[in-house]
């Protein structure tokens, strides 16, 4: 057989040829948050034919560092030694009998972890040499990557927003703040203030919004609500209310909710910009449901007070107990009621007197009507309630936190005439000025205290220098004074 001998020329094609098509050693590209931890191959394009080598990658070690280097399946028919001790750099040697077949992708894949909060590590490859089954080298190129800690973004603003409310006096009135996005917000702080005078705090919240989130709440100083809210990681994501507030209105007027405080702050702690809003709540007058009763009405049932001064200018006096339970006294409350007594009496000292729980009595506070008559059973009316009714408006301030325990009809004098003394009330309140709290007598068929058109007891004060004394309830009552017409008592100018 003879062999054709190749010509010089067509032998230098074929070589130039076969180096045309060289293998590509590529590592990528990638950008990585502080902190991450990202796995990078070392990739071929074409791994026919590769039977051994070497690979030199190098790296940052401030920016990055190597938990672990790994081959992959593709390679590992080539037995591949991997040393990642040498800081910086990863070392690769490989070798078999038999070169790779065809095939492409990652030859390794590196994990790295970021240490740097930013910067850019060059994943160069400073070494790469590939050779086939016979020895023979390998053309490769290469393409280096790099591995850049992307620059963290300013968290966009969030706003706090604080709904208005309205309600009355006493009513409990519900706010809540809202939040337009929660997203990556890990804590932050609020402080709120109101007016003391016109709100007072029931409770303050959180919503499920802030389920993970240690919150604390202080709302111990009036006027000032403090809410403090930290995670160790920002939240996924949320809008709406994430903290309710409850008030109870106290007093008319309106109430500004303004932030003195609102920051917020993501998981690194880097600050995040708060917009805020606040509010207004206004408490409106609430409608009395039993309005005071200021007039006696004609026709209506009244309480008779009746005893018998034994002697005249000797002192004496009577205090009938009319009723008994319980009821704390706060200040701006008002003992009220109507009071009339004729023209035949000895005296015109007749009034209702309070006892506490404690012992003390109106008639001992000092207290004065709205005419700046003292309280006591023993002031003279007759200019004020002599053949005519006239209501009295008596502050309790100085019984303010008393608990009071009974009320007693009475009459108490040093100076008198002897003889038969009558008087009668009506409408016997407990008021704020604008309502009845505690209606004591108002018309009623029996007298609270015994259950009975009539009472005599005086277990609170007592008697003495009277006698024959007694409170019973009475109509329209005609009586016939020493000197006097008769006069039906329900026809008694108002």
């Amino acid at each position: 057989m003879r062999f054709k001998m190749l010509s010089l020329p067509v032998f230098i094609f074929i070589i130039l040829c076969s180096q045309a098509f060289a293998i590509e050693i590529s590592v990528p590209s990638v950008e990585v948050d502080p902190g991450a931890t990202i796995v990078v191959p070392i990739n071929v394009d074409n791994s026919v034919g590769i039977a051994g080598g070497d690979i030199t990658l190098e790296y940052d070690s401030t920016i990055v560092k190597v938990n672990s280097a790994l081959p992959t399946n593709l390679v590992k028919p080539l037995s591949p030694v991997i040393n990642t001790k040498i800081e910086g750099k990863i070392r690769i040697a490989m070798a078999a009998i038999n070169g790779l077949e065809a095939g492409s992708g990652a030859l390794f894949e590196i994990e790295f972890e970021v240490i740097a909060q930013k910067g850019s590590s060059l994943l160069s490859l400073t070494q790469v040499a590939l050779f086939d089954e016979n020895v023979n080298d390998i053309v490769v190129t290469k393409k280096d990557g790099s591995i850049t800690i992307k620059e963290k973004q300013p968290h966009p603003p969030i706003a706090y927003t604080i709904n208005d409310g309205t309600g009355k006096v006493g009513d409990i009135i519900a706010i809540s703040i809202s939040v337009d996005n929660l997203a990556g917000v890990a804590g932050g702080d609020i402080v709120l203030e109101y007016d003391k005078n016109i709100l007072s705090v029931v409770d303050v919240k959180a919503t499920d919004l802030l389920k993970g989130v240690s919150v604390i709440i202080n709302n111990e100083t009036a006027g000032k609500i403090s809410i403090s809210m930290a995670s160790a990681k920002g939240i996924a994501q949320g809008k709406g209310e994430f903290i309710n507030i409850t008030f109870k209105g106290l007093s008319v007027g309106e109430s500004q909710i303004t932030f003195t405080t609102a920051t917020a702050f993501d998981e690194d702690t880097d600050s995040i910009a708060v917009n805020t809003t606040g509010a207004k709540i206004t408490v409106s007058e609430k409608p009395c449901d039993t309005p005071i009763i200021r007039e006696h009405q004609s026709g209506s049932k009244i309480l008779a007070l009746q005893t018998t001064y034994n002697q005249a200018n000797v002192h004496g006096h009577t205090y009938v107990d009319i009723w008994s339970g319980g009821f704390v006294v706060e200040a701006g409350q008002f003992l009220e009621y109507q009071v009339a007594m004729y023209s035949g009496n000895p005296v015109f000292n007749g009034a209702i007197d309070l006892i506490a729980e404690d012992g003390k009595t109106l008639r001992d506070s000092g207290a004065k009507d709205q005419n700046n008559l003292n309280a006591h059973p023993a002031t003279n009316l007759k200019d004020y309630a002599r053949d005519t009714w006239y209501h009295r408006i008596i502050p309790l301030d100085n019984l303010a936190g008393k608990k009071i325990i009974g009320a007693m009809f009475a009459t108490d004098s040093n100076e008198h005439r002897a003889g038969l003394f009558r008087a009668y009330v009506d409408n016997i309140q407990l008021t704020d000025g604008k309502c009845t709290l505690l209606a004591i007598y108002t018309d009623e068929e029996k007298i609270p205290i015994t259950g009975e058109a009539t009472a005599n007891g005086t277990s609170f004060a007592g008697a003495d220098g009277t006698s024959d004394y007694s409170v019973s309830i009475v109509g329209e009552t005609s009586v016939t004074p020493v000197g006097k017409l008769t006069t039906t008592w329900g026809n008694l100018k108002k």
